[in-house]
């Protein structure tokens, strides 16, 4: 289940595709819970207890009319959206705290090797973080490799 724009501004559309075949099971117009609630009324209680899982990115609408309508499928977040969000809320969080220790420190705030940052944010998030989130790190740390090999390849 997925968004997807329409028109330039803020105009959407919801797609839900099959996993196993890829066929496009359904479109309506919007993002919004009652958007897609008539795709669920489409498919009818029996319908919606054969889901099993559904992924989709991190939208609360979808999320809870997900849960609503098919209470015993299992949610898969989109790895894009879960490391986006990560990177939102925690790494900015992590930067924001060591740029408030680092204010009164110039020199320190000098940072030659972007890596580095990333790694230093990486190593800062692990420390605060318990074992709860160590899915998220562990995309988060896979995701520090690419960058890395990235930079790598830039550089030959």
């Amino acid at each position: 289940m997925d968004e997807f724009a329409i028109r330039k501004g803020h105009h959407y559309a919801t797609v839900v595709i099959d996993p196993t075949t890829k066929h496009v099971l359904w479109i309506g117009l919007g993002r919004k819970r009652e958007d897609i609630r008539p795709f669920f009324e489409l498919l009818g209680e029996a319908g919606c207890r054969r889901i099993e899982a559904v992924s989709m990115d991190m939208s609360t609408a979808y999320e809870e009319e997900v849960k609503a309508n098919c209470p015993q499928a299992h949610i898969a977040y989109d790895l894009l959206h879960v490391v986006a969000k990560y990177g939102r809320e925690v790494i900015d969080r992590v930067r924001v705290d060591v740029t408030n220790r680092l204010r009164d420190d110039r020199p320190a705030r000098k940072i030659d090797d972007p890596m580095l940052t990333l790694e230093s944010a990486l190593s800062l998030a692990e420390a605060n973080l318990g074992d709860h989130h160590e899915a998220t790190l562990d995309a988060i740390s896979s995701l520090g490799s690419i960058c890395r090999k990235s930079n790598e390849l830039d550089d030959a």
